[in-house]
């Protein structure tokens, strides 16, 4: 049991040295280091979201609007991660984040089809303030952007920061960051096929779920779909 227990500390090591290296600002399009391109025949029409996003995103498309009213909670059902992948014509509607529970959950309409666990930035706790600071951020944002040459298998980009972040950046004299991303692992990694997830909060602020899902959710999660990221 030594030897596979090693195995697994060095693997992890690896994993979270090819983060600091990389970063997710790696997961700009065409960056240094990209990957080959995501070879899935039917998914080939993505590959022209591999622009990047437009340079005030709320000039585009507005303002994030409020979450609506959240149902009684009684009466929502949140899934456990695992299951089924969702079908290939599946369209989710939006995403929520809960980073206290390492959950992250697809709706269609009112109702949960899908959790995924999650890793997150080294130091999750509290709201993303400053570039490099390691921390999720938290707030409704959209997905505004698609990266199939990602380092991290596939990315779905979220539009963090927003008009409020880099005016509190602003205030305190420093850049808010971005290049906040759903991945899953760098393609070489051992681990990044596997339904389970290590325990451990690798990423710079990004949200990362394995290899197989974010193909699932690339396939299914539009731009412009909002997503909720809770603490």
């Amino acid at each position: 049991m030594r030897p596979l227990f090693g195995f697994r500390l060095a693997s992890l090591a690896a994993l979270c040295a090819a983060a600091l290296l990389a970063g997710c600002a790696s997961d700009e399009p065409g960056g240094p280091g990209a990957g080959a391109p995501y070879n899935a025949e039917t998914d080939r029409g993505e590959l022209s979201t591999r622009l990047r996003p437009p340079p005030d995103y709320e000039d585009v498309f507005g303002p994030p609007e409020p979450p609506p009213l959240a149902p009684d909670p009684a009466r929502i059902v949140l899934p456990e991660p695992g299951g089924l992948p969702l079908p290939r014509d599946a369209h989710v509607d939006r995403l929520v984040v809960r980073k206290g529970d390492r959950r992250l959950y697809a709706f269609i309409g009112d109702k949960a089809i899908k959790a995924y666990r999650i890793a997150l930035g080294f130091s999750p706790v509290g709201h993303k303030a400053f570039a490099g600071d390691g921390r999720t951020p938290e707030g409704r944002y959209w997905i505004d952007r698609k990266n199939a040459y990602s380092d991290f298998h596939l990315s779905l980009g979220v539009s963090y920061p927003n008009r409020d972040d880099r005016r509190r950046a602003q205030a305190l004299g420093v850049s808010p960051g971005g290049d906040i991303m759903i991945h899953g692992f760098p393609d070489d990694d051992p681990f990044g096929d596997r339904t389970g997830h290590p325990r451990l909060d690798w990423t710079w602020g990004c949200v990362a779920v394995t290899n197989l899902e974010i193909e699932e959710l690339w396939r299914a999660v539009p731009i412009g779909t909002p997503i909720d990221i809770e603490p």
